[in-house]
């Protein structure tokens, strides 16, 4: 049996035409729906458990763990969140924590993006137990590491798993929001380099600035340039834990004028300058060497 992680990106599986008889059925685009779409990053397994020991871990991505023997746990503001076979931990984007866990403890993880981006307000993972559904899923995702099964099937049962946990967590799921707000998001984390002040957005909506801005944050509980901030760094995030795009160039891709400015939002927000969250996210990642990576995406 092999053991290890995989790095995936999201298949475009949304834009599928359904016949009128599956249409019963369909829910509809996720975003109609209050339903967001997920983008897995990275899933793993050791089976021999590893030495699993780092210090204020910052994730641009969503996480969920689970162990097949109790032993290792997570500290969030000095409470222990333990690690075990009858639940779930789901650890949302930006929390702070550490992590505590040695050789011998058997060990999943999945990292994924939520898109749009929804506000979680946590203080700590949130723990899901462990059902007959969520076991199963479990159980099918781990036998791809004992098969060495082709990489979509890595993703097909990692969304199967994700979405049996995701489904026994109501907190997680959003209101519906306006049809002219939702096609805005979407336009914002696709356009994140462009001009996208108030006046900009407004105009992309047909409202006044003034009308805009209260419309915007009566659903979102946030103003649009701080929305836009925020898609901005999560977004710089990610492209320093996986690509090796310089920090110039992700400063200049994500919108901000300069690498000084960018310097110090995303120290603000993440607890470190990028060049030292780029460090520490590599030395806690869980893809070892000789296991599998995909192509590294540079500067050109």
């Amino acid at each position: 049996m092999s053991s290890g992680g995989k790095v995936m990106s999201n298949p475009d599986l949304m834009n599928d035409k359904h016949s009128p008889v599956a249409a019963r059925v369909v829910l509809g685009e996720p975003s109609t729906r209050g339903l967001s779409s997920l983008q897995i990053e990275e899933c793993g397994f050791h089976a021999k458990g590893c030495e699993w020991n780092h210090d204020a871990v910052v994730s641009p991505f969503w996480r969920l763990y689970w162990n097949a023997k109790s032993g290792s746990h997570l500290l969030v503001a000095g409470r222990r969140w333990p690690l075990c076979p009858d639940a779930v931990l789901l650890v949302p984007e930006g929390l702070r924590f550490d992590t505590r866990g040695r050789m011998g403890t058997p060990h999943l993880w999945l990292h994924f993006t939520v898109f749009p981006h929804r506000h979680y307000d946590a203080e700590g993972p949130v723990s899901i137990r462990v059902d007959a559904q969520v076991r199963v899923s479990l159980d099918s995702l781990m036998d791809c590491w004992h098969k060495s099964e082709p990489l979509f099937t890595y993703y097909h049962r990692s969304q199967a798993l994700l979405h049996a946990v995701l489904a026994r967590f109501q907190g997680f799921h959003r209101q519906r929001l306006p049809d002219a707000l939702e096609k805005l998001l979407v336009f914002i984390h696709a356009n994140r380099g462009a001009d996208l002040r108030n006046s900009v957005l407004a105009g992309r909506c047909n409202r006044s600035v003034e009308g805009f801005v209260r419309w915007f944050h009566q659903h979102m509980q946030t103003t649009p340039q701080q929305y836009v901030s925020q898609c901005r760094l999560r977004q710089a995030a990610r492209e320093l834990a996986s690509t090796e795009y310089s920090v110039d160039h992700i400063s200049e891709r994500n919108g901000f004028p300069n690498r000084n400015y960018f310097t110090r939002v995303f120290a603000q927000k993440m607890g470190l300058p990028p060049g030292a969250f780029r460090t520490k996210s590599r030395e806690s990642s869980q893809i070892q060497d000789g296991q599998y990576r995909p192509p590294k995406r540079s500067d050109h």
